[in-house]
């Protein structure tokens, strides 16, 4: 059997191997992170329920140095927390090599209640007049 290799067809191979290396990479990223904040959530003021629900915002790898930023946004109840954001830098070599944390600690003690202070109307009545 011979075997007929195109130039583009060896791009194609190489942009799949690449891309789902990358993937893996991402994955590996994300999971060395989770653990990174799990095991020292008792060193930023966070509890289990703090660090259960949140979404990644963001993540990239620096071309530059193989740097992996994750940005991680703080939810309650799948709902976004304003300016809750944990990020993490992981090195090529899989170490965490920094952390920012404004994850709200014990957040559930911090939601007074589950129903909106104020209607919609409401809210839009009191920025109007915070814009005069």
């Amino acid at each position: 059997m011979k075997l007929k290799f195109t130039l583009r067809g060896l791009l194609m191979a190489t942009l799949l191997i690449f891309s789902a290396h990358q993937a893996v990479q991402a994955q590996d990223a994300l999971q060395t992170a989770l653990t990174h904040i799990a095991e020292n959530k008792a060193g930023y003021g966070l509890t289990q329920a703090d660090i259960a629900d949140y979404v990644v915002t963001d993540q990239y790898v620096s071309k530059k140095n193989g740097i992996t930023h994750l940005y991680l946004q703080q939810r309650h109840q799948e709902i976004e927390v304003e300016g809750a954001i944990i990020n993490i830098n992981i090195g090529p070599d899989g170490q965490v090599i920094s952390m920012g944390n404004r994850f709200i600690p014990n957040l559930r003690a911090a939601i007074r209640g589950s129903v909106a202070a104020q209607t919609p109307g409401m809210a839009a009545e009191a920025a109007a007049r915070s814009l005069k």
